[in-house]
């Protein structure tokens, strides 16, 4: 049985100090023309920490075309985090831009941020000193760059690419299977294509036979436009609820639909099913979301625009014929969006394989950091403008074991390259400050240290663990911050039953209470409890057992309905190993017993299911946001 995770002790570890800063000098690299205000902020702030940033504003009339920064504390106090810039030295610091942050236009801003602690009481808001900061224009900015370096002590660079070697972790933790047996062959050859991109307007009802002639897109790098108008259902967080523009409360409550990280580059199922009808019949039986599993490598080949071909049948899909794994991406959206649904991203993998979710991070074989920052930063790019592309999960399942294995996700404030923590606020920050509006949804990790204990340790009886993805206890003492955009982070645990694998906590008698005792409270539920952030539960589901795993499946689902968690379930595939789907092999016939289960913890208002649209219903006899709010609905709020 699990133990409650955070004492005051571990919560002091790292909270110890303030960050009083008594200078910081701008330098930039600028024209003689060039001049700039520099902002400093106090985003957060507790009893023994505080995040800030430094704004630095073009106020002059030319581009600038790099900066730097320097500061000295007064005492003891010190940085412990930094993102969006490369921050070196131990007092002095010294922050210089990174590659895609160092032009500054006229009239526009950049920002880092940073994470300190202090041993006074009140974080310091010191003033920005400097000639370029103070207005001034100058053809060498007043602090030069080898002032920054006068400390040797090491970089805090949260922007590395360094790469991580690979082994296969054998997890306690069964994965789910993707095997797709009975799949139709394709060629394997690449094509491109290079037709021109036409946009749609967010029409209540797309017909398949408008598809062919309408939903292509551009297949080379340069194509940043998505293929569903700008609308106005963008979301945000406010404490342990998602809300609209308007404040007012949605619930997102979906399935996830996989395919598109797999070798096959296209959902599974196509090979069979007719696309506009399977994505209706989703609607038509209440789910709002959609997750959808990507992977790096195919994002990277859509951005060369190189397209392998995907698994489709042509002849229950004429209306796909010819169209790459991108446009039927683009036809994806199209779709939710005639439904009345909301798609959420999920990069499941590196690689484009069937079993890429076994690898513990975010990198593996050829593919770095640095590639897992540009698939992100590229998809937001393209799709910024378009709301039914509402959110990111960044990572699937981050994993593996400190007291086991070679290669494993933690979760601090270090520079470790496999600190997911980090990694994942980086990630946030860049495409953040692409596009603000959408979602950013983080994932936990396997195994979390006990109070005092080292991530080096390799007792096993000095770690808590759970699913993959599963724990978030670091969030307690570490949470992912990204200052400007906080409104848009939230966190989202996976979790499974005894039919995946036979955890502690699965003995006789369990109840809801026990599982939130044993596992979920300290693991993940404390983040809505404490109002910190709304959570999605990105993956759970199984087998309909009538035993055990059945009983775990209720408890879960009945603890969603209560509180009004998000939350997406594994999955619509039948293709499934170990947990099976909501529909059969035909694709098209649902599991009505196990669709019962998960039905209460559906959107819906008197037997009408919702949408996330604010103007299209969902499905044929849904409601949109605006319809359930008209007919008196109330605030999806649990307790």
């Amino acid at each position: 049985m699990f133990q409650q995770s955070f004492t005051p002790a571990q919560l002091a570890r790292f909270t110890r100090r303030t960050a009083v800063l008594v200078g910081v000098v701008c330098g930039l690299a600028v024209s003689t023309e060039a001049a700039a205000s520099c902002q400093y902020v106090i985003s957060n702030e507790w009893n023994t920490g505080f995040t800030g940033s430094i704004k630095v504003t073009n106020s002059g009339t030319a581009a600038v075309t790099g900066w730097n920064v320097s500061w000295q504390y007064a005492a003891g106090d010190r940085i412990t985090n930094s993102w969006n810039a490369t921050v070196t030295g131990a007092n002095p610091y010294g922050a210089t831009n990174l590659n895609w942050n160092g032009a500054i236009g006229v009239g526009q801003t950049v920002e880092f941020g940073f994470q300190g602690t202090k041993g006074g009481t009140t974080a310091e808001k010191p003033v920005v000193s400097g000639s370029i900061c103070d207005g001034a224009t100058s053809s060498v900015a007043s602090t030069s760059s080898s002032s920054i370096k006068s400390s040797s002590s090491a970089s805090i660079d949260v922007s590395s690419s360094s790469s991580v070697k690979s082994s296969v972790p054998s997890s306690s933790s069964s994965v789910k299977s993707s095997s797709s047996s009975s799949i139709a062959a394709t060629s394997s050859s690449v094509v491109a294509t290079s037709s021109s991109s036409s946009s749609k307007s967010n029409s209540s009802v797309v017909t398949s036979s408008s598809v062919a002639s309408s939903s292509s897109v551009k297949s080379s790098s340069s194509s940043v436009t998505s293929s569903v108008a700008t609308g106005s259902d963008w979301l945000h967080v406010e404490k342990n609820k998602i809300v609209d523009a308007n404040g007012k409360a949605v619930w997102m409550t979906g399935v996830n639909w996989f395919g598109f990280n797999c070798t096959e580059r296209v959902f599974h199922g196509l090979w069979s099913a007719h696309f506009p009808d399977l994505m209706k019949s989703m609607a038509d039986h209440g789910v709002n979301t959609i997750r959808v599993p990507i992977s790096v490598e195919l994002i990277l080949e859509w951005k060369a625009g190189v397209f392998k071909a995907p698994n489709v049948n042509t002849y229950a899909n004429p209306e796909l014929l010819n169209l790459t794994s991108l446009q039927i991406f683009d036809r994806t959206l199209e779709l939710a969006n005639a439904n009345g649904m909301k798609i959420l991203l999920d990069m499941h993998s590196a690689e484009a394989d069937n079993s890429g979710h076994v690898y513990p991070l975010w990198t593996h074989g050829k593919f770095t950091e640095e590639d897992f920052y540009t698939a992100w930063t590229w998809m937001a790019e393209r799709y910024k403008n378009n709301d039914t592309l509402v959110a990111f999960d960044l990572k699937n399942e981050p994993h593996g074991k400190p007291y086991q294995e070679t290669e494993f996700a933690i979760w601090d404030n270090s520079s470790s390259s496999n600190n997911w923590k980090r990694v994942a606020q980086e990630t946030a920050t860049r495409i953040l400050n692409i596009n603000p509006n959408v979602l950013i949804l983080v994932e936990g990790v396997e195994a979390y240290p006990m109070p005092g204990v080292p991530w080096t340790s390799r007792d096993v009886h000095q770690y808590y663990s759970t699913w993959w993805g599963g724990s978030l206890r670091g969030v307690a003492d570490y949470p992912v911050t990204v200052p400007g955009h906080q409104s848009q982070i939230m966190y989202s645990p996976h979790d499974y039953g005894p039919s995946v694998y036979d955890q502690a906590w699965f003995y006789a008698g369990f109840t809801m209470d026990t599982l939130i005792k044993d596992a979920w409270y300290d693991n993940w539920l404390y983040i809505h409890d404490k109002g910190i952030s709304p959570l999605l539960i990105g993956e759970w589901g199984g087998f309909m057992d009538a035993g055990r795993n059945q009983a775990w499946m209720s408890d879960l689902r009945d603890l969603l309905v209560k509180k009004k968690i998000h939350h997406t379930f594994w999955c619509l595939n039948p293709n499934s190993g170990d947990t099976g789907g909501l529909i059969g092999y035909d694709w098209t016939t649902w599991d009505d017993a196990k669709y019962n289960l998960v039905k209460p913890s559906l959107w819906q208002l008197n037997g009408k299911f919702v949408g996330l649209d604010h103007d299209t219903p969902l499905g044929s006899g849904g409601l949109s946001v605006n319809q359930y709010y008209a007919n008196g609905g109330i605030e999806p709020i649990g307790n």
